[in-house]
């Protein structure tokens, strides 16, 4: 069966509600749109005698716990909320009218690092909330991530040696680079650190912001922010803001951290939690 994306500012609305609630809801949405509140909208489609169903409250919540959890089918949709093809179909369409009545800002992200950082790993628990089994990534994978009402087109690019030459491909129109490091791998903190300054100086990432990743924090061994901080000589960044933060993205500890300094920094503006 297809998928059917149901997007975290979606709600769902029951088929089944009387009134005439879509001659009104142009109405509903022209009035939220001056307060941009999803949870607005939600209450006033219910005061119209509609019945906001599936999950319009916990979805609220996920803005604010900067979380995801998507249906992923129609019959996953069924399983969890007992709802028909009808509402779930409804809950694309209300999804589709939110971002075409508010639009969301849309910004480029590369994320780079050597083989074995966990770039797709740090991707996809982002992407789907959940750890995926990965293989090592030849070319790139790309998935959009939304926060904040701000789109993120992220590219995960292939860390092996023989991959590398081939990211400054990618960076054209990039407004973040994801620099995600093994915090447990000291014998190559040098080349990360090579590969880091060679992209800064890449003419298009000139206004890029730089999020450094210190990945695997869960592991004894690992090197602490502040020591990879050190070995990459991060002080000495000068042209770009920059930032580092320890995560684990196996848990997801630290990665809507790193991903809500990159949204204050590429719109110019304090994201309100």
């Amino acid at each position: 069966m297809n998928e059917i994306p149901v997007l975290s500012v979606g709600f769902i609305v029951d088929s089944k509600s009387k009134g005439g609630w879509g001659s009104k809801l142009g109405d509903l949405v022209h009035d939220c749109k001056r307060s941009f509140n999803l949870c607005s909208l939600i209450e006033q489609v219910r005061n119209h005698g509609c019945n906001v169903i599936g999950q319009a409250e916990e979805e609220c919540k996920w803005e604010s716990h900067k979380e995801r959890r998507p249906f992923h089918s129609v019959d996953n949709f069924r399983e969890r909320e007992g709802g028909s093809l009808q509402d779930c179909r409804m809950g694309v369409l209300l999804s589709r009218l939110w971002f075409f009545m508010f639009p969301a800002k849309e910004y480029k992200i590369v994320v780079v690092g050597l083989d074995n950082a966990g770039k797709t790993t740090t991707l996809y628990k982002l992407h789907l909330g959940e750890v995926v089994v990965t293989q090592p990534t030849v070319g790139s994978n790309v998935e959009e991530l939304v926060y904040k009402n701000i789109r993120f087109e992220v590219w995960d690019l292939g860390g092996q040696e023989r991959l590398r030459p081939s990211w400054a491909t990618y960076y054209r129109g990039t407004h973040a680079v994801v620099m995600v490091v093994d915090s447990t791998d000291r014998d190559r903190i040098a080349i990360t650190k090579d590969e880091l300054f060679k992209l800064l100086q890449h003419e298009e990432l000139q206004h890029a912001v730089v999020l450094v990743f210190a990945n695997k924090q869960d592991l004894k061994d690992a090197m602490t922010p502040a020591e990879i901080s050190d070995a990459l000589s991060l002080h000495t960044i000068k042209k770009h803001d920059w930032h580092i933060q320890a995560c684990c993205a196996l848990t997801g500890e630290g990665l809507w951290d790193g991903l809500g300094w990159i949204a204050q920094h590429v719109t110019g503006a304090q994201v309100v939690s």
